[in-house]
This record gives structure tokens, sequence and C-alpha cells, in this order.
């Protein structure tokens, strides 16, 4: 059941693809360490990030680097009503778009995903069905990158789902060792082409389990 977040008619033109590649321009320019592309992702990759939102016993879901937001309205629009949705964002000028989103399922923390754990017990969240990271693994120091995997892979319940979309293949060296080989799609259609990672943490503790 979908759930569309309410706007105005200037919140939509603030939100159209043109604002939102001027956003992550500025950003990138700012601060090039921590975004991850220089266009929002396009509808080919947010269906099919969205398509997985739409399981109807999910109740908690991460979103690590959801920048301008477009990531965020898909799950949105398809998670469940009983869903909630925390979205981490370390830059500022996204973090304020962001919480301009009219959503009561939405939680929006200004922070580092590095500091995942202590998020995490800030809004008493014990575990999660889904997390979705579109921070760019390739510019985290690799002792960062080893503890946020590390924190995912504890805090996702028995048969929860890590997904990755990334230009680069770092997400999976690093998530590998904990959840084994990934399901991995690629998609051209977006700018620049990425790949989506697919990971299911296994019910039986066997990491080669998908």
């Amino acid at each position: 059941m979908s759930f569309p977040p309410s706007k105005d008619a200037a919140d939509q033109n603030q939100d159209g693809p043109l604002a939102q590649t001027g956003r992550l321009l500025k950003s990138l320019i700012q601060q090039p360490a921590v975004v991850a592309s220089i266009a929002p992702s396009s509808r080919f990759v947010l269906q099919k990030l969205a398509a997985i939102a739409s399981d109807p016993q999910l109740r908690r879901v991460i979103e690590l680097g959801p920048g301008t937001g477009g990531t965020t309205r898909s799950l949105l629009r398809e998670l469940p009503l009983t869903a909630g949705l925390l979205a981490v964002e370390m830059v500022e000028e996204f973090v304020q778009h962001l919480r301009r989103i009219d959503d009561p399922r939405l939680i929006v923390h200004h922070g580092s995903a590095t500091h995942l754990r202590s998020i995490l017990e800030q809004y008493q969240w014990p575990d999660v069905d889904l997390v979705v990271s579109g921070i760019p693994f390739s510019t985290l120091a690799e002792a960062d990158a080893h503890e946020l995997i590390q924190v995912i892979h504890h805090v996702l319940r028995p048969g929860g789902q890590l997904l990755g979309y990334q230009v680069r293949d770092h997400i999976s060296r690093y998530a590998q060792p904990y959840f084994g080989p990934p399901v991995t799609e690629l998609e051209l259609r977006n700018l620049p082409p990425l790949r989506i990672y697919r990971w299911k943490k296994p019910k039986t503790g066997n990491a080669d389990e998908q």
C-alpha cells in the first residue's frame, strides 16, 4: 500500500531533477569526499531500490546517505504504513531539504553513518529489516568502512537485507567477509552507471545463503 508524502507546489519545483542536480554539484564542490554523484539517481535505479521496500513485513528501514531525497521519497511511497524510515545524512543542506518531506514515518538524522551504532541506540531501534546505502564506501577510511559493515550486519535481523547502490565496488569488498557474495545488477541507465549490490543476512548463520 502506498503512502505518498504530501507536498505543495513550491516543494515540487524544488524537488525537480535540475534543482537536485544543482544541490549535488554545490555539495560535491564543497565536500567532495562525502557526495557520491554529480546527479540524482535515475528513475530506473529508484524503481529497483523501491521494489525491495514494498515488502509488507518491513518495520524498520535505514537509509544511509539519502542525499537530495530521491531515494527517500521512492522508499516512502512503497513502505508499509506501519514502517519507519531512519535517514542518516551528514551534509547539512541535504538534511534541511529532507526535513521538509511531510511523512510521519520518516526520521532524518544529521550525522555520519560511521556513528550508526550510537544513532540506533538514540532512537531505540534494536534491529532493522533493511539497510539501503548510497554513501560512497570508496571515500571511507578502511577502519570506518569495516566498522560500519560490522554494525550493519549486527543490527540486521536474520533474513534482513543490505542494499548498496555504488559506482565503485568497495562496498562489496568490505561486506563479503560478513555477508558472503552479493547479488549484483549493473544499471547503465544512470549518470554515472552504477551497480546495485544486495545481500540477505542468512537465518542459519551461513554467509553463502542468499
